[in-house]
This record gives C-alpha cells, structure tokens and sequence, in this order.
C-alpha cells in the first residue's frame, strides 16, 4: 500500500507574504507575552487565551497565531507519519519539541479551540501547487466562529520549506480563508469541507475550477451537515462521509486510500459493536439459565414451601421471556459478518435448545396450574416400568 504523507505545501522560495498592515497584531502581541513556562501545556495556554481574549473571533485568531509562530514545520519527519497516533500523544511530543507536521499543527489547533470553547474539526485531503495536483496527503481545520464555519491551515501559516529547511514566516492568508480562495489550493477528501455551497468534485480540482461545472450542480447546505454531525453516531458518521468521498470520484491513490481506510473503520465499529452486543445476550442468556436453574430446583422440591399460583407461573414466565429476548436480540444484530456468524453457530444453537427446555417446563407449570389442587402432588409421580 502506497504511504500517505503529511504534507507542508510552501515547497519554493520566493513566496510572497502579505505581513503589512496586519489587523491582527494587538492579538498576536499579547500572545508573544506568554509566559514560556505556560508554554508546555495546553490548559494552561487555553486559560491565558480565556484570561485576555473576550470574544471567539479574538481567540481563534490567538490560536492560529501562537500555533502557527511557535511549531515549526518538522521537515525530517515529513514522511514518517504516525497515522494512528492519539491526539494527545501528537500535542505532547510537539509542545515538547516544538516541531510537527500538519496533523500535529491540526491537533494542536483544535485542542486549544475546545479548550476555550471553539468546536474545531480536521479535515483531511491533498493539495495543489502551481496550478498542479501534489499526491501527498495533507490536513487543516474547520473551526465555528460566532455561529458560522471558517477554514484554516496553521501549518501552511506557519511558514514554508526549501531544499528542506524550513523558514518560518507567518501567512494570514489561511486564516479565517475564504472559502472560493481555499479550493484553489486544498481539496478535502470529503465535500462538505469545501464550505462551498456548490462544491466541486475531484476532476473539477483538478481541471483548475473554482466553480461546479456540472449542468446540475449539487447545492450542499454544508451548515446544517457540519452541525448535524454532533448528533450523529462515530458510525453514522463514517457512512455518510465514505458515501460523500465516492461520490465525488475516486480520482487518485489517496482518495482511494482514504475511502479504503474510512470503510475498514467501518467494518472494525461494525464487528466491534456485534461483539458488545454479543456479550451483552452471553450475559442475559447467564441470568436465563440462572432463573431457570432456579425453578428446576424448586420443582425437584415438589414447589414447596407453597407460592401463589401467580408467583409459580411468573417463576417459569421470567426464564423463557429471557430466552425469547436473547433470540431476537441475537437474530438483529446488524451486519454480522459471516466469521461471526460461523463463530457463533454453536451459541445460537444453544439459545433454540435452552427455549426448548424452557418451554417443556412452562407446559408442565400450565398443565399443573390447571388442575385442582388435590390432584396436582400426582404429577410429580414418577411410573416406573417392569
């Protein structure tokens, strides 16, 4: 399989920086006076961002900057990611090193935006230099200011690299990016981050278009799909986002890859949550054998001392509902793989003969509850043959 690389982007010299007239530096000059002992520690950056910064605009604007001037792009790890490694694993190294590719930027900036109240996402995709299509996997966040969605790639801000050195100079121009600006440069993976209300699909990206070119283009209500997302499960979401990813075409290896690894995801949650479900039914068909295990008991003891009728027949009625449940429980688990269903033959044949069992002992309580109760001790007779 083809590594996927994170990747900076500002790969020439002679870039030119927009630093004049900067509306932006109160904000960042407050940040300069950080303390560095609070340096090493998100919470305690959050809580100076909070303690100075009273609005979000304000405060998104801190974190870009003070992510994007104080991490530098660690160029000798550009192509030794660390795709599996947790968030907080990322931020620890890079505050301690203060180097990281984009993924660690990303973690860092949304970290900090949760922090200080700011729902921040990752976006993952590829981008474009010159007008052509880079295969090197890239990510940046979305982040919600006062009610409404923003782009932006503090690694790209922070600077760019030259025959592998890298020059730190901050760039607004991913900050806070419009969206019909950023799509000349960043294409996501999946659609509704392209923040367009027309998005544009893979080819089109590539074909240098900034508008959809479709005779009936898609509208995307990108606001309501991004905020709807909180009430979506991990599951959910991961369907809906494989089935945007391919809808807007399969291009190259990366896309491909990455449609690949959402949908492997999928079938891990899927198996994952067939074996929860799975021990949840093991342990009621238990508490089922437990009350029938019970009853058997009691019935070897001619069911004395004496219950009510009511209560005998619910002491049969509880079991076999038990495994009435775990039947079906068993029965709709969603999407069991044939593994599993294979793996599991003998528990699900364990199931219908335990119901079985149950039911020949709720027959002889309903036969026995219908006798009057003078000829009931006869049914515990047991008629040997010569």
């Amino acid at each position: 399989m083809t590594k996927i690389f994170c990747f900076l982007g500002l790969l020439f010299c002679g870039f030119t920086f927009a630093q004049n007239d900067n509306p932006y530096e109160s904000i960042d000059r407050k940040m300069d006076a950080l303390p560095q002992s609070d340096a090493n520690s998100t919470q305690l950056v959050a809580n100076y961002i909070v303690g100075n910064f009273q609005n979000q605009e304000d405060r998104i604007r801190a974190i870009y900057y003070w992510t994007s001037n104080t991490i530098s792009y660690d160029v000798a790890n550009m192509f030794k990611q660390r795709p599996n490694q947790k968030r907080e694993e990322r931020i620890e190294r890079t505050l301690r090193t203060q180097k990281g590719v984009c993924a660690d930027y990303v973690a860092l900036f949304n970290e900090l935006s949760e922090k200080v109240g700011i729902v921040a996402y990752e976006v993952n995709g590829y981008t474009k230099q010159d007008g052509n299509v880079v295969l090197l996997a890239h990510a940046w966040s979305v982040a919600k200011i006062e009610g409404k969605w923003f782009l932006f790639d503090p690694t790209w801000g922070s600077g760019y690299v030259n025959h592998n050195v890298f020059y730190k100079r901050l760039e607004n121009k991913f900050f806070k990016s419009d969206p019909s600006d950023f799509i000349l440069t960043h294409m996501p993976y999946d659609y509704i981050w392209e923040l367009l209300d027309y998005p544009i699909n893979n080819d089109e990206f590539y074909e240098n278009k900034i508008t959809s070119t479709l005779s009936n283009p898609v509208f995307c209500n990108y606001t309501n799909e991004i905020n709807q997302l909180e009430e979506l499960s991990s599951f959910d979401k991961k369907v809906l986002s494989a089935k945007r990813v391919k809808e807007s075409g399969l291009k190259n290896q990366l896309i491909q890859e990455y449609y690949n690894l959402i949908n492997t995801n999928i079938d891990v949650e899927l198996k994952n949550d067939s074996a929860r479900i799975l021990m949840s039914i093991s342990s009621e068909f238990a508490t089922a054998n437990a009350h029938y295990n019970e009853f058997i008991n009691f019935r070897n003891h001619k069911f004395e001392p004496q219950i009510s009728d009511a209560a005998l027949l619910n002491m049969i009625q509880v079991p076999f509902d038990e495994s009435v449940k775990c039947i079906s429980d068993f029965n709709s688990i969603p999407n069991l793989s044939p593994e599993n269903i294979a793996k599991n033959k003998k528990f699900a044949n364990a199931l219908l003969e335990f119901k079985k069992l149950v039911e020949v002992q709720k027959k002889f309580v309903d036969d026995y509850l219908a006798k009057p109760m003078a000829d009931r001790p006869k049914m515990f007779l047991v008629i040997r043959r010569k």
